[in-house]
């Protein structure tokens, strides 16, 4: 058993909590016209079961943004924290100690945890950033705005603490990891993860491709090992033919075996 734990900090725990909430589909939406804002509210998970009429009625009252690659992202207005759903591009999220502590995508939901953290009278104090990895749209909500959402709709308030559970489960999962598995193993879990999440099928039945950019330091951030043992990791594993990594994307070839490693 390998652990490295020096390089894994409380901020890991405290951990700026995001739901992944993605459709089946990934939309590719470089015109953002009012047919396709509602096909993709009405796919993505946090609005899934609601009534069209209500999600209509909520698509016009939501700002759209556009973020240039690099650009940081406001993640408060004031002492209030802001709502950003994704629809396309990808963000980084990243903690005062330039560790990455996740990866967003389409359909994920940023800030959401920190308005109900506000709701129920906690500090919301976070030192955490969003970074475009890529040029990316967001639809942007203020905490009131959100927060009446949450009352008026039951079905999203199901749907969102659903996610928050989903959230917790993957940070349990990445902390097990952490302790048990090989760095080999911690690696291939990491992969698995985000493949489940941002993967798109690959040209042969077993492969997928992460269309999320990430590099040696994201995954060594994410799964607690420094960056020259998640080298010699993803080496092994294109040596045995596992995965393919090259200019910051990567295809896993194999994802039964991939998912073998201990």
């Amino acid at each position: 058993m390998e652990l490295e734990l020096p390089v894994v900090t409380p901020i890991h725990i405290r951990v700026f909590i995001v739901m992944h909430l993605s459709s089946q589909a990934s939309p590719k939406m470089k015109h953002l016209s009012a047919d396709r804002l509602l096909w993709f509210l009405k796919t993505t998970h946090l609005f899934q079961g609601e009534n069209t009429s209500v999600i209509g009625e909520l698509a016009n009252s939501l700002e759209r943004h556009s973020w240039a690659k690099g650009l940081e992202l406001p993640i408060f207005e004031g002492a209030k924290p802001l709502v950003h759903l994704v629809v396309e591009g990808s963000i980084r999220l990243i903690a005062e100690e330039k560790a990455t502590l996740e990866l967003l995508g389409p359909g994920d939901l940023l800030g959401g945890s920190q308005v109900l953290s506000s709701v129920v009278g906690d500090r919301v104090a976070c030192s955490t950033t969003a970074h475009a990895l890529t040029p990316c749209v967001t639809l942007l909500l203020g905490a009131d705005d959100f927060t009446e959402i949450l009352k008026k709709s039951p079905t999203v308030l199901i749907n969102f603490v659903s996610q928050l559970e989903q959230s917790r489960r993957r940070l349990e999962v990445r902390l097990t990891n952490l302790l048990f598995r090989t760095s080999v193993g911690k690696v291939a879990g990491i992969l698995l993860e985000l493949a489940s999440r941002f993967g798109e099928p690959g040209k042969s039945p077993q492969s997928v491709t992460i269309t999320v950019p990430i590099t040696h330091q994201d995954i060594s951030s994410l799964v607690g090992l420094r960056r020259e043992s998640v080298s010699l990791a993803l080496a092994s594993l294109e040596l045995e033919e596992l995965i393919q990594y090259k200019r910051n994307e990567l295809t896993i070839l194999n994802s039964a075996k991939l998912a073998e490693i201990k």
